[in-house]
């Protein structure tokens, strides 16, 4: 697994995640361009995908500690 993407807002992302108590683990462009699709794990050991458009994360799916379910829905996610 990549650690990061390069994408647009990068630095405000991590600070906003930073915030809520997750890490990033992958990030990367949804098909569209116009969004990114996040991988991320909370302070709680759980992960959880989100998409992050107009600076904001929404959309959240969140799957306990099961990465490989976490793993598909980011990879399935445009």
């Amino acid at each position: 697994m990549q650690v990061f993407n390069q994408v647009f807002d990068s630095a405000q992302m991590h600070a906003q995640a930073a915030r809520k108590g997750v890490t990033i683990l992958e990030v990367r462009p949804a098909k569209s361009q116009q969004l990114d699709v996040v991988l991320a794990k909370t302070e709680n050991n759980e992960y959880v995908t989100w998409i992050y458009v107009f600076g904001r994360f929404h959309a959240g799916n969140y799957f306990g500690n099961n990465i490989q379910a976490a793993s598909t829905d980011y990879m399935e996610r445009t």
